[in-house]
């Protein structure tokens, strides 16, 4: 059922507001906000799908993506996010990171 949900409504956001990155999900408007003070980020890497969604790709391949688009590691723990972009979209969004003053290379692989 959720899934279906998450197919007619599901949304995920990711802002970058004084030096915090927000992420949400949320099917019909509701779900938990994620706050990350980007001070304690570190290592973040981006996960690029296939550029043909079509593209076979390995059941280990599919696994990974599953897990997510964006990885870093924030204190002790590994965080996964976005795990449904898009080509284009990991590619926008990495850049988008890297252009943003509250990032710096410290966060960066």
């Amino acid at each position: 059922m959720l899934n279906l949900l998450w197919l007619l409504d599901g949304e995920e956001h990711i802002t970058v507001d004084l030096g915090v990155l927000e992420f949400s999900r949320k099917i019909l408007g509701i779900g938990p906000v994620r706050k990350y003070n980007i001070d304690g980020i570190r290592f973040m890497s981006f996960n690029f799908p296939p550029e043909d969604p079509l593209e076979m790709m390995t059941r280990k391949e599919r696994r990974l993506f599953k897990r997510g688009s964006i990885k870093f590691e924030y204190g002790k723990k590994i965080i996964r996010l976005a795990g449904e972009l898009e080509h284009k979209e990991t590619i926008q969004l990495m850049e988008a990171f890297r252009n943003n003053r509250n990032f710096s290379g410290k966060n960066f692989n």
